[in-house]
């Protein structure tokens, strides 16, 4: 599972990019913010081996450049996940 929090100004490229390549996400709404902007935090449902699809996704969805600082990605490794 991956958490990803994004800037609101990349929000849909990233979720459309994912959902084209079949990546389950789930966008959770919150109040307050990361760095008192808008962000967004995602939940990715994504096995390991797929992984390297999530990564070029991310890359080619979040600028690199002064922003890089205000998206982050956090991996967090599930022993088991359940579906019902």
């Amino acid at each position: 599972m991956v958490l990803a929090i994004v800037q609101d100004k990349y929000l849909h490229k990233l979720v459309d990019a994912l959902l084209d390549r079949d990546i389950v996400v789930t966008r959770l709404s919150s109040s307050g913010g990361f760095w008192n902007s808008g962000s967004t935090t995602l939940v990715i449902g994504i096995k390991p081996e797929r992984m390297g699809i999530l990564k070029e996704a991310l890359a080619q969805c979040l600028d690199s450049g002064e922003d890089e600082a205000h998206n982050h990605v956090f991996v967090v490794p599930l022993e088991r996940g359940m579906r019902f």
